[in-house]
């Protein structure tokens, strides 16, 4: 269909994964979560980024791909909690409250504002770069969007 070899694409992904690494995660910082909601081939098909930013260094922290689901946003906060997080920013999504304890969990106006404009940025950036490459188009969200989350 795209006149690329399957083993190309696989092989293409492979290699921007592995290039990918999970950054250290320091205790006693403060950190956002948010999710950014994007598909596959239809807006039937969505799926979820969820994924934690650290306030000071504006790095992205930890990352899942999936549905927006407690048992996925559970691996993200948990994961902060572990690391002995001083608070967590959140937009006040509701499961939020069950997995965060109140007093590291934050919901305050313009408390996410580094994480949103990073899902803006990364949104526009996915979105306005009109990209000739067919197998770059094939496997934008698995480099294109991890870089622009991981890089900036």
């Amino acid at each position: 269909m795209l006149g690329i070899s399957a083993n190309t694409v696989v092989h293409q992904i492979k290699r921007i994964a592995d290039s990918i690494k999970k950054p250290i995660i320091l205790t006693g910082r403060t950190y956002e979560v948010d999710e950014l909601k994007t598909y596959k081939k239809n807006k039937g098909r969505d799926y979820w980024v969820i994924y934690a930013l650290d306030r000071q260094s504006g790095q992205v922290v930890d990352l899942k791909l999936g549905k927006r689901t407690k048992v996925n946003l559970q691996r993200i906060t948990d994961t902060l909690l572990l690391a002995k997080c001083q608070q967590i920013y959140t937009d006040g999504l509701g499961i939020y409250e069950q997995l965060i304890p109140d007093g590291i969990h934050n919901v305050k106006p313009y408390g996410t504002n580094r994480i949103e404009r990073k899902n803006l940025t990364t949104h526009t950036s996915e979105t306005i770069k009109p990209e000739n490459d067919l197998l770059f188009k094939k496997y934008k969200y698995a480099g294109g969007l991890f870089k622009n989350l991981f890089v900036g």
